[in-house]
This record gives C-alpha cells, sequence and structure tokens, in this order.
C-alpha cells in the first residue's frame, strides 16, 4: 500500500558566515548552492552560544570539508486508501494511516543515518548501538542533533527541493 523512497549526497562544502557553501565538485571553484543559516533563536545562558549549522563545518579558505544531506519518504501510495477513508468520513483511519507514514518516515530517515555512519560515509564502521543507545543518540556525529534546528530556512527549502537521484544511491 506504502512505499518510500529516499536520495542523498556527501557534497564539498565550507563555512560561510551563518551560511554553507555547498560546492559543485570537490575542487571548490564552484558553488553550487549557499545554503543560508539560521542561528539557534532562543535565549541562552551567558557564555552559551546559539549554534547554526555552519559551525560544524570548516570555513571557506580552510580545510576541506563535506556535509552529508539526505530526504526520504515513506508515504507514497497511501491517496487511495486515504480516499478511500474519505468517502467513508472515516478521519481516524485517515489520520492514523499518515501517522503511520509520518513514523515509518521517521524510522527509514534513522535507519538511513545509521547507514551513512556505518557504510556510506563510513565514519562509524564498528558502531554496535543497541535501540535504547539510538534512542539516547549516543553514536558518534560532527553536529549535535539536538543542539541545532535541521531544517533548512524557507529560502533554502525552495532552492534544493528537487532530487534528480530519486530512490536510488547518489553517494559520491
Amino acid at each position: 500500500m506504502a512505499h518510500g523512497e529516499w536520495c542523498g549526497r556527501l557534497l564539498a562544502a565550507n563555512a560561510r558566515g551563518d551560511d554553507i557553501v555547498l560546492w559543485r565538485d570537490a575542487s571548490r571553484r564552484e558553488a553550487a548552492l549557499v545554503w543560508l543559516g539560521l542561528r539557534q533563536q532562543n535565549p541562552r545562558p551567558a557564555g552559551k552560544p546559539n549554534y547554526a549549522l555552519a559551525d560544524f563545518v570548516a570555513p571557506e579558505g580552510g580545510p576541506p570539508d563535506f556535509v552529508g544531506a539526505f530526504a526520504v519518504t515513506a508515504g507514497l501510495g497511501i491517496e487511495r486508501k486515504l480516499a478511500e477513508f474519505e468517502a467513508k468520513k472515516d478521519d481516524y483511519s485517515g489520520l492514523m494511516l499518515k501517522s503511520l507514514a509520518d513514523r515509518l518516515a521517521e524510522a527509514f530517515a534513522e535507519w538511513l543515518h545509521r547507514r551513512v555512519r556505518t557504510d556510506l560515509w563510513g565514519y562509524a564502521r564498528d558502531e554496535a548501538l543497541d535501540v535504547p543507545a539510538l534512542t539516547r543518540e549516543e553514536y558518534r556525529a560532527s553536529v549535535p542533533r539536538r543542539a541545532i534546528r535541521r531544517a533548512p530556512t524557507t529560502r533554502s527549502r525552495r532552492r534544493s527541493s528537487t532530487c534528480s537521484t530519486r530512490g536510488r544511491s547518489a553517494w559520491t
């Protein structure tokens, strides 16, 4: 009834202020996209910084760095079933199906994130965490997941919303 797809890339990147320059290739001569950054907006205690994603990427002119980006979905193909529920005025079943697709997408993202760490990027090849450890986010990552907003700004999202490798590995 439903299936998912993913796309992703490892991209040459450097920080430029609060933004991240995604280079067309490893030569870093031509920018493919500037990911517009946003610092955390919440009040912080004295001495605690408001982070931006760019804080975790080497600055432009510094050492070469890379970022990984991927997108997943798990709700493809549910439209027909949702229409059936709507025709029957069964809002509850429609909501449950949408919720299930959302949870499957989240699980798919976690699975892909693990695959990036252990295989595709491979910086944690020997990772052997159980479910409680994964839930506590004990895996090795360069960016503290709870520390920053991961969603792009609306302007960056519009500029990066197409993925020409849908459903296939695009790792370079």
